[in-house]
Order: C-alpha cells, then sequence, then structure tokens
C-alpha cells in the first residue's frame, strides 16, 4: 500500500465517523421536533402515551388468559379520545410489533383507521 492510499484510509475513517454521528444527531432532532409537535397537537398525548396504553391493553388480555389480541387503530384512537392522531397510533402499534405478531390489515399509507394488528401475548413478558 502506497504512502496516498494510507493516507486516505486514515482520513476515511474519521470521515465515516463524522458522517455517522451527524445523522445518529440528525435523527435524534427530528425525533425530539416529532415528539414535541405530537405533545402540542394531542393536547399532551405523545406516541409514548400511546404505547403505554397498547402495552396495558395486552397487559389486560393476558391475565385474562388469551393467546392473542387483535388490536385496530381507530378502537385505539377512539378509546383515547384523540383527534386527528391516526399516524401517531399507527407509528405506536407498528412499534410495538414483535416478530411472531402478525399485521391482519394494513393501506398503502399504513396510517389508517383499519389498521389491524394481531398480538401474540406468550412471547411477550408478563
Amino acid at each position: 500500500m502506497g504512502t496516498a492510499e494510507m493516507a486516505y484510509k486514515v482520513r476515511e475513517l474519521p470521515l465515516r465517523e463524522t458522517l455517522r454521528t451527524r445523522k445518529k444527531h440528525s435523527q435524534q432532532a427530528t425525533d425530539q421536533y416529532i415528539a414535541t409537535a405530537e405533545s402540542k397537537l394531542s393536547h399532551g398525548q405523545t406516541t409514548t402515551d400511546v404505547r403505554s396504553f397498547i402495552v396495558k391493553l395486552l397487559k389486560e388480555a393476558k391475565s385474562q388468559g388469551k393467546s392473542h389480541i387483535d388490536l385496530v387503530s381507530g378502537d385505539i384512537h377512539r378509546q383515547m379520545g384523540l383527534k386527528n392522531r391516526m399516524p401517531m397510533v399507527c407509528r405506536a402499534m407498528y412499534q410495538g410489533l414483535l416478530p411472531s405478531d402478525r399485521v391482519l390489515h394494513t393501506t398503502p399509507s399504513g396510517q389508517s383507521s383499519t389498521i389491524r394488528i394481531r398480538y401474540y401475548l406468550k412471547s411477550r413478558e408478563p
């Protein structure tokens, strides 16, 4: 390997790390912006709140001895009293998926009131 090639390799690594760091910080800033916007638009309800609500539903179903539960995005949206927050609900539903879970119905946008996901409860923590 020549001197020029070695110099390139030495410079390449920090550049890659710098780009990865920038991308990571950019994603964190984007996530923070989305969380802040959701909080303001949904009167304090965030994706984390929706995920917590879903976890509560899963725990209740598991305590009743069910092997699975089918959740529909429109039902969650209505039960939580949300207005125009369907993308947030769908995002929370998808984020809660485990490999064993199944999307029973979706739409091209993936953000509809008819999204239906079957969550299997045996593979979840108590």
